[in-house]
C-alpha cells in the first residue's frame, strides 16, 4: 500500500514546472490524469530534447517528468469538452494546473467552478507570480523567475560580473512546494470535508530560497553580490583542477580542523606554522594564494584520487561528477536512484527515481510516460461510465483530440 492509494489526479500541469509535482504524487500512489490536446499539445511531447517536430513519443524530458501518469485528450475549447472534465473533477480529489491566471476561469474551469461539482477539492494552481497583485499577468519562463527573485544576482564570476544561470532549478523547486501543499491540504480535507484552492508564486517560492542573502542585506544594508567559486566563513573554498580533460574537484574548508587536514593532505607543513592563517579571517584573506597551491597539488591527482586522499584527513572534498558518469554511478546503483522502463516507442530508458527512501513502502515506478491519448478508452468507460454511444458522438465532434 502506498500513501496516496485511491487519490485520483486531474493534472493540467505542463512542460516541467507543472508537471513534476504530479509525478511526485503518482509515485506516493496516486493515480494522475494528464489532460492533454492534440489542438495544442505539451511543448515537451514535440520531438527530442532541443529539436522541433512531431515525434510525440521520442522525449526523454517528458518521459521523465511524465512516468507514472495516465493520458487523456480532450478540447477544452468545447462546451462538450468542459463538460466532460468537470465530470472527471466530480470523480476525482486534486486539480494541478500552471496556466497563465485566468485562463481556466474564462473556461468555466476556475476553482469555484469545478468545488461546485467536488465540494472536497484540492486544486493547486501554480503561476509565475500568482494568482492576484499587479504582476499576475506576466509571462515568466524559469530564466525569468530567476531573474526576478535576485537568484540571478547572486550567480557570476565575482563583484559586478553577474551571469546568472539558465538551468530550471525554479520551476522544479515550486513543483516540489506544491506537491508539499496538496499533501497538506488533502489531510485538511479528510478531516474537515472542506477542499481549498492553493495559489502558488514560482517567484514567492524562488525569494523564500534566499533567505541567507536577504537577511544578510537587512543586517549590513549592502547588496550581495557573486562570489565565484567562494563562500564567506569557509576558506579555501572553491573547484580545481585535476589529471585529466575536464576533470574538477570541489574543497570546503570551514573551520581550524579541516584546515590542519588540508594542510596533512596536501603536505604543506609551512601554511600550518604560518601565523597569518591560523585563523579562518587570515585564510580569507590569503585565498589566491592558497587556491593556486590547492592547484598546483590537485593538477597532479585524478578527481576521485584527491577526494579521497582529503577525506581521509577530515577534509570535505568530492570530485565534479558530469552527467554521464552519474547514470552508471555505484553509490546511486545501490541505491537505486535510476530507475530502468520499457517505453512502447524509445524502448528501454533510464529514468530518475524519487529521491527519498521509506522504511514503509517503495515509491516505485507503476509505469513508462503515457502515449498521447492512450487511457481514453478508461476514463471514458471505467471512470465515467460512458456508454459506446455516447464516446461515439463525442468522437465524431472532435472533443476527444
Amino acid at each position: 500500500m502506498k500513501p496516496l492509494d485511491g487519490v485520483r489526479v486531474v493534472d493540467f500541469g505542463w512542460v516541467w514546472a507543472g508537471a513534476v509535482c504530479g509525478q511526485i504524487l503518482a509515485a506516493m500512489g496516486a493515480e494522475v490524469i494528464k489532460i492533454e490536446s492534440r489542438r495544442r499539445l505539451d511543448g515537451l511531447r514535440l520531438g527530442r530534447v532541443f529539436e522541433t517536430g512531431t515525434a510525440l513519443e521520442r522525449n526523454p524530458t517528458f518521459h521523465n517528468i511524465n512516468r507514472g501518469k495516465l493520458s487523456f485528450t480532450v478540447d477544452i475549447s468545447t462546451p462538450e469538452g468542459r463538460d466532460i472534465v468537470r465530470a472527471l473533477v466530480a470523480k476525482s480529489d486534486v486539480v494541478i494546473e500552471n496556466f497563465t491566471p485566468g485562463v481556466l476561469e474564462r473556461l468555466g474551469l476556475g476553482y469555484a467552478d469545478l468545488a461546485a461539482v467536488q465540494p472536497r477539492l484540492v486544486m493547486l494552481s501554480m503561476s509565475g507570480a500568482g494568482q492576484t497583485g499587479p504582476l499576475r499577468d506576466i509571462m515568466a519562463y524559469a530564466p525569468i523567475i530567476h531573474s526576478l527573485s535576485g537568484f540571478d544576482s547572486l550567480i557570476g564570476y565575482g563583484p559586478g560580473d553577474v551571469i546568472g544561470t539558465k538551468l530550471a532549478y525554479l520551476d522544479v523547486s515550486a513543483s516540489i512546494h506544491g506537491a508539499l501543499a496538496v499533501l497538506a491540504a488533502l489531510r485538511h480535507a479528510q478531516e474537515t470535508g472542506q477542499g481549498q484552492h492553493i495559489d502558488l508564486s514560482e517567484w514567492e517560492v524562488a525569494v523564500s530560497l534566499l533567505g541567507e542573502a536577504i537577511v544578510g542585506f537587512q543586517l549590513t544594508g549592502t547588496e550581495p553580490q557573486p562570489a565565484g567559486n567562494r563562500l564567506p566563513g569557509m576558506a579555501p573554498c572553491g573547484i580545481y583542477p585535476c589529471r585529466g580533460e575536464d576533470a574538477w574537484i570541489s574543497i570546503a574548508v570551514a573551520d581550524d580542523a579541516e584546515w590542519q587536514g588540508l594542510c596533512r593532505a596536501l603536505a604543506r607543513l609551512d601554511w600550518l606554522s604560518d601565523p597569518g592563517l591560523a585563523d579562518g579571517f587570515g585564510r580569507w584573506r590569503r585565498q589566491s594564494d592558497l587556491d593556486a597551491g590547492i592547484a598546483a597539488w590537485t593538477r597532479e591527482r585524478a578527481p576521485m584520487e584527491a577526494a579521497e586522499v582529503l577525506q581521509a584527513e577530515g577534509v570535505p572534498a568530492a570530485p565534479c561528477f558530469h552527467i554521464g558518469e552519474l547514470l552508471y554511478e555505484p553509490h546511486f546503483e545501490e541505491r537505486d536512484l535510476f530507475a530502468v522502463v520499457e517505453h512502447p516507442v524509445t524502448g528501454t530508458e533510464r529514468v530518475y527515481n524519487i529521491p527519498w527512501q521509506f522504511s514503509a513502502f517503495t515509491p516505485q515506478l507503476s509505469r513508462h510516460a503515457p502515449l498521447l491519448g492512450q487511457d481514453n478508452d478508461y476514463v471514458l468507460y471505467d471512470v465515467l461510465g460512458l456508454s459506446e454511444e455516447e464516446v461515439r458522438a463525442l468522437r465524431d465532434k472532435g472533443v476527444l483530440q
